[in-house]
């Protein structure tokens, strides 16, 4: 399996593109790199993870075998992968308001590169598991990890679609709509404002 490349040819980009791209590169860097210590196992060295929960994976002088392999497969990566992708289409979100970007276009965006990101972790497992099965000459049998990506690239679809419903933080709603002016009433009323929150919620 070749690892895929992280990026959108012929994407139309949202005005938020850089911001995402980085964000998502940052979560893709640090998700390959756990897969990668894995690796350390082959050249005799220690294996030592701390999960998103705290608790820790820590192996050394073992062989990539029953128990040890059954961790990396079972118990090993969902958890990164779920604490990071909703995490990252909720700190798209939050831009995309705070830039009065298109939140549709931006999570579209960023649920399309996370799901790329859920391809290339998968395919970094397999080649890790592929060396470390192997012995030291020759790679052993490739996983089919077919199921694995489906079951996450869901997983990005449903949070994404469920981030977007979340409710939208009002952006300086009492400050656009209450003119802190001094008037024989005391606060004005920005009615313009109103009616444009009003609009919203429709």
């Amino acid at each position: 399996m070749k690892l895929p490349i992280l990026n959108l040819p012929d994407h139309n980009r949202s005005e938020i593109w850089v911001f995402s791209k980085t964000e998502i590169s940052s979560f893709d860097e640090s998700i390959l790199g756990q897969v990668r210590k894995w690796r350390f196992l082959h050249a005799g060295k220690p294996v030592h993870i701390v999960k998103p929960n705290g608790k820790t994976i820590h192996y050394e002088g073992l062989k990539f075998t029953g128990s040890v392999k059954l961790v990396f497969w079972n118990d090993f990566i969902a958890e990164f992968l779920k604490e990071g992708i909703p995490k990252t289409l909720r700190s798209v979100k939050s831009k995309a308001i705070e830039t009065d970007t298109s939140i549709n276009q931006a999570l579209d965006e960023t649920e399309a590169l996370l799901k790329l990101v859920v391809s290339r972790v998968f395919t970094e497992m397999v080649h890790t598991d592929s060396i470390l099965s192997g012995d030291g000459f020759v790679k052993g049998p490739e996983r089919d990890v077919t199921g694995n990506i489906q079951q996450f690239h869901r997983f990005v679809y449903e949070h994404k679609k469920l981030i977007e419903k979340e409710r939208n933080p009002d952006r300086n709603s009492v400050d656009e709509i209450i003119e802190l002016k001094p008037n024989i009433w005391g606060l004005g009323i920005d009615l313009r404002a109103l009616i444009r929150k009003w609009n919203k919620r429709k």
